[in-house]
């Protein structure tokens, strides 16, 4: 087997992976996780129908199906596979040489098992992680079992079970048989009784019945003539009132054809008409052109003037919006009307002070300890009314200026409103003049006369409607007389058929009076015809009497020819019984223990095959089979066996890979993929592994490695090519 192509999608951790360039050796590296060991995975799935979890568990994070597509050739044999699979199911089609031998699911997999054993593929051909020497380090009894499913034992007992159900089958039939025998040896034949023979002269009979038929023939045939004779006449008779109806619809038509008579046609000249339309388009076109520009020019003298009066109406704006002058005076600050405020709040808070002083002076106590006290008050009654009249004086000071304040900053927001509308008025008679300017450089009057234009418009119209009447009167005569001409010639056809039809009519002929004359009476034949069946019927049950007997009699002797039949069967099925005994004894136990012996020793040839060319050290292999099991067995020679568990780690995995070529053989696989194999292998080891495997041309080997060095080897060699996995894909 060769693969030549594969193509993995949304497999595990694949995304889209396509390889058509595969080589004897086919390496695949990468770092863990990034999807190696999924694309062996996918042929293992393809090859061996086998997978080691439910199918959804195989389709990559977020899609809804994988999809996988091998194509290979194996024993002269082109396949091309593909499937598809997921929660919705699997698909599986197959083709075998052609796009005409195609396979589908089921039947896919049936085909794929008859070229491949899926279970021999998965011991020979498939080396999963950590699993490379799998059945070969197994229990010795282990070991027989297994090789005697890949054998196909299992099979031979499914053969002398199937040996065994026909045994029983025939048992069952030997029974069927022998009660089939004994029915037919005892069965009851029943013969039927014949009639007596009729008294009746048939042949008397039968002459009357002749000359009966006679007569009813020339009765039959004397009446048909006159039946005819009948309806030929009553045809003549519809015929001729059928005449008499056409001759009057003809004289009809030709009354009617003298009353349609041709108009004469007036005077109408088309080419003039036509003269006059493309003068009249000519000029109407010419005076739309003019028509739009006198538009145009009002247009823009209206907008002239719209304009021009709406930038006179602007420059007024202007000219009535004036700048109101600021009051004199001393500049009036928000800071110095705080500090007024200031000063207010102070004297307030002192008379508040000197008002509290003043009332416990007149209730003698001291105004700063409150102990009694007599002082002088008149001098606080001075402070409080100079404080008072302080207060006063600030307070219309504080009025004033925030009245003045409150008028200057008016007239400041006053002023700066109409420099804002000022400002934009200017700008839009600044637009204006611009529209202007532009409305002035293209304003130029129209050249020509409209209203004459209009006039010579008018008297071609005029002319023109002449010979629309005209023309109208023209086509409506014409029009008439062409319908006159058509009606005339439908009369002329209508009459000629008429007529036609009057000629052949006037052309028939009164048939020839026929007159009755045989009298028959059909109830004597009927009674002569009743005689003669009832003979017929009693000489027919006659002949049934002797038919049926006859077939009772030939049927006695089939069935005494059955039951020589069945005793010779019952015989047959009896030896035929014996045959199976003895063929059961053979299969179920010689044919088996040929096999093993055979099956080994060509697996022990061929793991020598394998061993002694890849791995040159002189040793040979052995397989020793006893009632335990089997052994494998190697050494120098015969004498030096030992058994292959004494052996290194590097001898055990080539001697595990010898045993995966000599099972692989057993079918003519020659494929092999393996899962990192030299995981525990030094570097040297991995290296020379790899080697040994360029040595065996007849096998493709798919690998996957870590090992960088062995990587780098065998990127030299021809034969070999590596693959590298980055997250899902081929780098």
């Amino acid at each position: 087997m060769k693969i030549k192509y594969l193509k993995i999608q949304n497999f595990k951790n694949i995304s889209d992976v396509e390889i058509n360039n595969f080589r004897d050796i086919n390496i695949i590296t990468g770092q863990n996780g990034e999807g190696k060991s999924s694309i062996l995975q996918s042929l293992v799935f393809l090859l061996a129908d086998s997978l080691s979890d439910k199918i959804e568990e195989f389709v990559k994070w977020g899609e809804d199906s994988f999809s996988l597509h091998v194509l290979f050739n194996h024993a002269g044999q082109e396949y091309d596979y593909e499937i598809t699979g997921g929660k919705k199911g699997t698909k599986r089609t197959l083709y075998v040489n052609d796009k005409d031998n195609v396979y589908l699911n089921s039947d896919a997999t049936k085909k794929l098992a008859e070229i491949m054993n899926p279970l021999l593929t998965l011991y020979s051909a498939i080396s999963e992680q950590k699993n490379v020497d799998r059945l070969l380090f197994e229990k010795q009894a282990d070991q027989l079992e297994k090789l005697k499913k890949l054998f196909g034992i299992e099979k031979l007992k499914d053969i002398v079970e199937d040996i065994k159900t026909d045994i029983k089958q025939n048992d069952t039939k030997l029974l069927e048989l022998g009660t089939e025998s004994k029915v037919l040896e005892n069965r009851q034949y029943n013969f039927v009784d014949e009639p007596d023979m009729p008294t009746e002269n048939v042949d008397e009979l039968n002459k009357k019945q002749v000359e009966l038929l006679k007569d009813k023939e020339l009765f039959d045939k004397e009446s048909m003539q006159y039946d005819y004779y009948i309806k030929e006449l009553d045809k003549y008779n519809k015929d001729m009132v059928y005449k008499n109806t056409i001759e009057k619809d003809i004289e009809q038509l030709q009354i009617g054809l003298s009353n349609y008579k041709l108009k004469s046609l007036p005077k109408y000249n088309e080419t003039m008409h036509s003269e006059r339309i493309k003068e009249y388009n000519d000029l109407e076109k010419k005076g739309i052109i003019l028509s739009n520009e006198l538009k145009q020019y009002n247009s823009n003298l209206a907008s002239l003037e719209k304009i021009t009066s709406k930038r006179n109406i602007k420059i007024q704006e202007v000219e009535q919006l004036i700048i109101q002058r600021l009051p004199r005076g001393e500049e009036i600050t928000e800071d110095s009307l705080k500090k007024l405020q200031t000063d207010l709040n102070r004297i307030n808070v002192d008379l508040l002070q000197y008002d509290k002083k003043y009332s416990l002076c007149l209730s003698g106590k001291c105004p700063e300890c409150e102990q009694e006290y007599h002082a002088d008050i008149q001098q606080i009654e001075k402070d409080i009314v100079q404080l008072k009249s302080d207060k006063a004086e600030t307070i219309l000071v504080l009025e004033s200026e925030t009245n003045h304040y409150k008028e200057i900053e008016k007239i400041k927001k006053d002023n700066e409103k109409i420099q804002f509308q000022k400002s934009n008025i200017e700008k839009s008679i600044e637009e204006l003049n611009s529209e202007l300017k532009n409305i002035e450089s293209t304003l130029v009057k129209p050249e020509g006369d409209f209203d004459l234009l209009q006039g010579e418009l008018v008297a071609i119209k005029n002319q023109l409607q002449v010979f629309e009447d005209l023309k109208k009167a023209y086509d409506s005569i014409k029009k008439q007389n062409e319908s006159i001409e058509k009606n005339k010639q439908e009369i002329d056809n209508k009459i000629l058929v008429l007529q036609t039809t009057f000629d052949s009519l006037n052309k028939i002929e009164k048939p020839e009076e026929i007159k009755r004359t045989i009298i028959f009476n059909n109830s004597d034949l009927e009674d002569i015809i009743k005689k003669i069946n009832l003979y017929n019927h009693i000489i027919n049950e006659i002949e049934y009497a002797k038919k049926q007997n006859e077939a009772v009699r030939t049927e006695q002797i089939i069935d005494r020819g059955k039951v020589q039949k069945l005793q010779d069967d019952i015989a047959n099925l009896n030896i035929e019984n014996r045959q199976l005994e003895s063929v059961k004894k053979i299969i179920d136990k010689e044919f088996s223990a040929w096999i093993i012996s055979n099956g080994i020793d060509f697996i022990k040839v061929e793991m020598n095959k394998f061993f002694t060319k890849t791995y040159n050290k002189g040793l040979i292999v052995d397989i020793v089979q006893d009632k335990k099991g089997i052994e494998f067995l190697y050494g120098e020679s015969i004498e030096s066996l030992r058994t292959i568990n004494m052996a290194s780690g590097f001898e055990k995995t080539i001697l595990a890979m010898s045993f995966r070529y000599a099972l692989c053989g057993m079918q003519n696989l020659g494929i092999m993929i393996l899962d990192e194999i030299d995981s525990d292998a030094s570097d040297e080891n991995s290296i020379k592994l790899f080697k040994m495997l360029l040595t065996n041309k007849d096998i493709q080997f798919f690998v996957v490695t870590h090992n960088i060095q062995a990587v780098d080897i065998m990127e030299q060699e021809y034969s070999a090519k590596v693959f590298e996995i980055d997250k899902g894909v081929l780098k």
